[in-house]
């Protein structure tokens, strides 16, 4: 009787380390598939919480892009609006004392986003060098094709016309001069 009792309680525990072996691979396999299926939705977590800052990051980079592009388009001309900058630059004129007379204005057909500008102005050579200095620093993609300043000779019974005044003599003492400036601005089209 001591021998079969010591088998039973063999086999009970024989039973009992396999149950509890096999628990324990079951337990184990379950926590691997659990911690894969987390590992899973934590990759898909992250990559949505990525896509919501790119798109953070980009929509900020396409509101300081609205704001460089309103800064660059300052430095085109707009050949639809051409009148403003050539505005601008009698109002150039005008503030140094050459008026200006913007004799041509041309889009080249084998260049695009550029304009051909052609002007000509009356003044003393210190303000003609001042209007060609502010043209040349104005706030627009400027390239001087040339610049030809020469001294004005005034034709005979010819009057001066100066900012809308009439001289029949130059009203300074000191000699006039012409410029005769070509240049080439980037615009936008």
């Amino acid at each position: 009787m001591p021998l079969k009792r010591t088998y039973t309680i063999f086999f009970i525990s024989l039973l009992s380390a396999i149950v509890a072996v096999a628990s324990l691979f079951l337990i184990f396999n379950l926590i691997q598939k659990k911690n894969e299926y987390l590992g899973g939705l934590m990759n898909k977590i992250q990559s949505k919480i990525d896509q919501k800052d790119n798109i953070q990051t980009l929509q900020k980079t396409v509101d300081e892009t609205k704001e460089k592009e309103s800064l660059l388009s300052s430095y085109l001309v707009n050949p639809n609006n051409v009148d403003e900058f050539i505005s601008y630059l009698e109002k150039e004129g005008d503030s140094v004392f050459v008026p200006v007379d913007v004799v041509s204005v041309n889009a080249p057909l084998d260049t695009k986003n550029k304009l051909n500008i052609e002007l000509k102005g009356l003044g003393s050579f210190e303000n003609i060098m001042s209007l060609v200095t502010l043209i040349e620093n104005s706030p627009y993609q400027i390239k001087v094709n040339h610049a030809y300043i020469n001294k004005y000779i005034k034709p005979k019974d010819s009057p001066i016309l100066i900012n809308g005044k009439v001289f029949a003599e130059p009203p300074t003492k000191s000699s006039l001069f012409e410029i005769n400036l070509a240049f080439s601005v980037v615009s936008t089209e």
